[in-house]
């Protein structure tokens, strides 16, 4: 049986949504809800990336992989897993580019197993959704790499990135949505597993984690090294520490840590801090709430692994916020 329930949030900022839906309503959404398509064009108008960042965070988001009981990057917040996968195509060079790439994914739809497409939110790429018929999570990953080898082998505008189990993205309007006629008898694509695929096993939170290795590019100490001379890490650690436990009180208590890691874990590497700097700080916090060492370890390996490609690229965003907090109050002593 093919299920094809997603999760749904409103916003970036919403993590904790309760509201499942049907594949189809969702898809619904998308040629039909006037207040999606308001916010696409008003997205599509903003004159200025850092605008354009800002809005998209306003669009409601989906999970396709299933249902998931909170959204951050820990597989174990999965309680229902879906036979829907979304890729994503982008970078072109405008959207005739993007047009014309959709039209060609339309004459190959059934052999490609494709249930939907639609522009993203930016105009410049394509989402597609598919069918497939996994039934083990630990094998996602694989699944979405078999797809990329065997179905969009040399695509350039393919993004890899759309592998995680928890991946989620941004719903945008397209009234000219492409939903395939033959859905309801189209064939899911087929997946083997392959034995000599080291799979990651997702674990329970008192079973510890598949740890592995991180270790740094010779670019990643580059950029590091010139953040250190601005905005050094343990001043940003100190920071961001203060930041996290005043507006995340329930980050120590025991339904939360290992959530918490996973989530700190993330953005301290989006922040540019070495990863030994980071373990430092999460293994200094968070053993003291009896939470394994190595569990520790092997948490903020994963996460730098997976988020390196986004090593840094939140640092300046940290430091600017930083300084506004810090000349508002100097204003605010000076009675301005």
């Amino acid at each position: 049986m093919i299920n094809k329930t997603v999760s749904y949030y409103n916003n970036a900022d919403d993590s904790r949504s309760k509201i499942r839906y049907n594949l189809d309503y969702v898809l619904g959404m998308i040629r039909n809800n006037q207040e999606l398509f308001q916010q696409t064009v008003r997205l599509r108008s903003m004159p200025t990336e850092e605008e354009y960042k800002q809005a998209k965070k306003l669009l409601p988001m989906i999970a396709p992989s299933g249902i998931f009981d909170y959204r951050n990057d820990d597989p174990e917040n999965l309680r229902e897993y879906s036979n829907v996968l979304v890729l994503d195509f982008d970078h072109f060079q405008s959207h005739f580019d993007a047009g014309e790439f959709k039209r060609n994914l339309i004459a190959n739809a059934d052999c490609l197993h494709i249930y939907a497409l639609w522009f993203s939110p930016s105009g410049l790429g394509v989402k597609v959704a598919m069918l497939h018929d996994n039934t083990t999570p630990m094998y996602h990953n694989e699944l979405f790499r078999c797809i990329r080898e065997q179905l969009y082998p040399g695509v350039v505008q393919f993004d890899d990135k759309c592998g995680n189990l928890s991946r989620t993205f941004f719903l945008s309007s397209d009234p000219e949505i492409y939903i395939n006629p033959q859905r309801d008898s189209l064939t899911p694509y087929h997946f083997e597993h392959s034995p000599s695929v080291r799979v990651t096993p997702i674990r329970g939170n008192n079973q510890g984690y598949t740890s592995g290795n991180f270790t740094h590019t010779s670019a990643e100490i580059i950029l590091n090294n010139c953040f250190q001379a601005q905005w050094k890490d343990k001043t940003l650690i100190n920071y961001i520490d203060k930041k996290w436990r005043l507006e995340y009180p329930e980050s120590y208590e025991d339904d939360h840590r290992h959530q918490s890691i996973l989530s700190r874990a993330k953005w301290l590497c989006r922040y540019g801090v070495l990863y030994e700097n980071a373990l430092a700080y999460l293994t200094g916090t968070f053993g003291l709430h009896g939470i394994d060492k190595a569990d520790i370890k092997g948490m903020v390996i994963n996460n730098y692994n997976a988020n390196r490609e986004d090593f840094g690229k939140d640092r300046m965003r940290l430091y600017l916020k930083k300084e506004e907090g810090r000349k508002y109050r100097n204003q605010k002593l000076k009675g301005e």
